[in-house]
């Protein structure tokens, strides 16, 4: 895009109109003249029209009849196109790696997580088969209760991996209605806690206390969306906090923004394991034995996001975790 006169009338025209962060490399490289007699190098140019382009520079050392450097001469061609099917294939490669990851870690986690469930229900129902005439009710409730519990397990298991499959495809359909957010809380958050109450131990129950500034808060949103958002937060609550502790759930709504706080008296989050938090499969390393499959928090931050809102987390290790949700009202859901 220069004339000849542009070049030639400044000695360090061409130096100066090389990218910033490919100067040392050609620096680096076109002493090798010397030692070599050719180089090639690509970097970027600026063009007069103000853009950067490629630009694939060839150079030899032209010596005289004694061996003397005489002159370089050099040809460049402008290969930003070449440069940009080079970035396109490899952002593909590096796509198909991660999705190849992410299936291996799907596989994984799926035949790790659905066996233990799978386990208690056939050993129960052998059990019940077996012994049952031997037992009475109280025993064989027990089994009942265990069989009722794993298949509980698998099934919110199964919905968080349909809506991850869904969410990934980008194939989620969003179908706002309206909705009662206070009286949904409530009845999730029986839900949760039949799920993980302990009352066949003597191990006492991490107990959810309720607050709201609303007798009722009507919107307009999608349940399952909202469903998978509290639900995976409130389950991760109870299951990482110690038996007896509290989880403390507000919900409140102002200025036309509803707000969930979800705070536990858990493990906590290590600091190094903040950035990755919302990652598919990412688990924090002072889980230990807990069950999980890694996708509940990157489900929880796809739901956020498709409801326009936002996610935030405050956590210390051994002490306790509060995520807060904050959803506008008046955009509830989007496709």
């Amino acid at each position: 895009g220069y004339t000849v006169e542009d070049i030639l009338c400044d000695s360090t025209f061409w130096i100066n109109h090389i990218h910033p962060d490919d100067i040392e490399l050609f620096l680096a490289e076109l002493p090798k003249l010397f030692t070599q007699d050719k180089v090639n190098i690509e970097y970027r140019f600026l063009h007069s029209d103000g853009y950067y382009i490629w630009i694939y520079e060839q150079s030899k050392l032209a010596r005289d009849n004694t061996g003397n450097p005489l002159e370089i001469i050099a040809y460049c061609i402008d290969i930003s196109e070449r440069k940009q099917i080079e970035e396109d294939f490899k952002q593909a490669l590096e796509k198909e790696k991660e999705l190849n990851e992410l299936k291996s870690r799907f596989i994984s986690m799926t035949s790790h997580e659905f066996r233990t469930p799978l386990s208690t229900i056939l050993s129960s129902s052998e059990l019940l088969e077996n012994y049952r005439y031997k037992w009475n009710e109280e025993k064989q409730i027990k089994h009942f209760s265990r069989i009722n519990k794993a298949v509980r397990h698998m099934t919110y298991l199964l919905s968080d991996v349909l809506f991850f499959g869904q969410a990934e495809a980008g194939k989620f359909v969003c179908n706002p209605e309206i909705l009662d957010l206070v009286e949904y809380s409530r009845h999730l958050i029986e839900d949760v806690q039949l799920n993980y109450n302990n009352k066949q131990t003597d191990i006492p129950d991490v107990k959810i206390n309720f607050t709201t500034n609303k007798d009722t808060l009507i919107c307009k949103i999608d349940e399952k969306i909202i469903g998978h958002i509290l639900n995976n937060l409130l389950s991760n609550a109870v299951k990482y906090s110690l038996p007896g502790t509290f989880v403390n759930f507000s919900l409140y709504s102002q200025q036309e923004e509803v707000i969930f706080e979800i705070k536990d008296e858990g493990i906590g989050i290590p600091s190094e394991d903040l950035p990755s938090l919302f990652d598919s499969f990412h688990r924090c390393n002072n889980v230990g034995n807990i069950p999980g499959t890694g996708l509940g928090l990157s489900i929880t931050k796809k739901c956020v996001d498709m409801l326009h809102g936002e996610i935030n987390v405050i956590s210390e290790v051994g002490v306790g975790t509060k995520f807060t949700i904050i959803i506008p009202l008046g955009n509830c859901c989007s496709k």
